[in-house]
């Protein structure tokens, strides 16, 4: 082996030992003091060690290199490796080859996708990165690619090839067939991943009624969400949160299907770890199959808006039920093919139940609008459907108001708590302000609040 510039030497001991020195040998005078001694540093338990040498402190020639350790008070010395130093003459007026390596920094902890990055003073012909485990028989040499003046040496690593654990990056630069070895680098691999799997119900499974939906998390999550989607085009129907069952150690959110027409729906877990990564499941798909009585006087009909109506806005949502009903929801289907859920309530002055439906927030085009009613002895109908036809005008730029504009001053954007003061600020002659107060995703009417003037200052 022929060695120039500076290199690092790297040994491992079994068991760990307390240090750890490389020495070099004249070999025709193996008994005599060491040409160089050079201390190591150890990691992972002190069973791995490394030593960073300039070879140009050592002049021209062969050498044997040995490593003795020290462990419990006794030097034990490996078999001895024959180098060969060979460094250029200093007068040659050519400049020393010199790297930085900026990728990992020293102590990095890496995980996933990496990049090993490596900057010279001056172009190079090659560049070799070469990762070393720590009590682990692990070796990596990745050869780099350069930028277009290779300076620059970047190397594309995938750290979930290597268990966890610390690892010892060691360089080296080539040119003109000579080696210079950088300083070995210290760095971790803490790759964390959470495996998620739906585990109830099955995949192709036909559910009813209300049920759990089970999700196994490992290791632990921190938090999980259900998402429940239209199986034909993964359109969100409702997302969930999961709540964690000790005993069980796994994750549950509690579905009452009833809430859904009948039809496939896509079932996924979405987990969050301890330091924010998100992890998916493979989605299982489900057949919801609520039976519906058809001999029963009980049934429910879609009666606003009328089919074939245009609509725009705020669509008001009429549902006629026959017998007596112990709620009703309606089902709006745009044109995206997302299913929206609206709650209705009972309205005694015309003996319907109504809701209205924000057409605003969905695609254009035909849509679809259904109602469920259920009834004290859990008997439930669905209705035909009413096609509709939503035209809403582009709401992308607001209408300019000459003169005339309201802005929100208070609360600003964020989290809000407690008793919370909303303060707006008009331009123009304002006659009355009101505050629409709504939660993001609810389909019911903003809350309305009348505000007061303020003093002028």
């Amino acid at each position: 082996m022929t060695l120039s510039g500076t290199t690092t030497f790297i040994a491992r001991t079994d068991p760990a030992a307390a240090s750890l020195v490389f020495v070099l040998l004249d070999p025709a005078a193996p008994a005599a003091p060491p040409v160089a001694t050079v201390t190591a540093s150890g990691s992972a338990g002190n069973a791995s060690w490394t030593a960073s040498v300039n070879t140009a402190t050592v002049p021209n020639g062969t050498y044997s290199l040995v490593a003795r350790a020290t462990a419990t008070g006794t030097i034990v010395s490996s078999a001895p490796a024959a180098v060969t130093i060979q460094n250029a003459a200093a007068d040659d007026g050519a400049e020393p080859v010199a790297f930085t390596v900026t990728l990992p920094t020293p102590g990095a902890r890496l995980s996933g996708a990496a990049i090993l990055s490596a900057t010279a003073n001056q172009p190079l012909d090659g560049f070799t990165f070469t990762i070393t485990g720590a009590g682990d028989a692990v070796s990596r040499s990745l050869s780099a690619t350069s930028n277009g003046v290779r300076t620059v040496w970047n190397a594309n690593w995938d750290t979930s090839s290597v268990p966890n654990g610390d690892y010892a990056l060691a360089t080296v630069a080539v040119k003109a067939g000579q080696e210079t070895h950088g300083e070995a680098r210290a760095f971790s691999v803490e790759n964390t991943s959470v495996a998620l799997t739906v585990t109830s119900p099955s995949n192709n499974a036909e559910v009813s009624g209300s049920r759990d939906i089970v999700v196994a998390a490992v290791p632990a999550a921190t938090s999980v969400t259900v998402r429940i989607s239209s199986a034909t085009d993964d359109s969100v129907a409702s997302v969930r949160n999961a709540a964690f069952d000790a005993a069980r150690q796994v994750w549950i959110a509690h579905w009452n299907t009833v809430d859904f027409p009948n039809g496939n729906y896509r079932i996924a877990a979405r987990g969050i770890d301890d330091q924010g990564r998100e992890f998916l499941s493979a989605p299982v798909t489900v057949r919801i199959l609520n039976a519906v009585q058809p001999a029963s006087p009980f049934s429910v009909r879609v009666v606003i808006p009328a089919a074939g109506a245009t609509v725009a806005g705020t669509v008001p949502l009429a549902a006629a039920v026959s017998g007596i009903a112990a709620g009703v929801k309606f089902f709006a289907t745009p044109a995206n093919g997302a299913v929206i859920g609206i709650d209705g309530r009972f309205d005694a002055a015309s003996g319907r139940w109504i809701g209205a439906w924000r057409s605003g927030d969905s695609a254009n085009g035909t849509a679809s609008i259904g109602a469920v009613a259920v009834n004290s002895e859990n008997v439930r109908v669905e209705s035909e459907r009413v096609h509709v036809n939503v035209v809403n005008a582009d709401t992308s730029e607001p209408p300019a108001h000459d003169g005339f504009s309201v802005r929100l001053l208070e609360p600003a954007d964020g989290a809000v708590t407690g008793r919370v003061r909303f303060v707006a600020e008009t331009e123009g002659g304002a006659a009355e302000v009101r505050f629409f107060v709504r939660l993001r995703g609810e389909d019911r009417e903003p809350r309305t609040l009348r505000a007061s003037r303020a003093a002028s200052p």
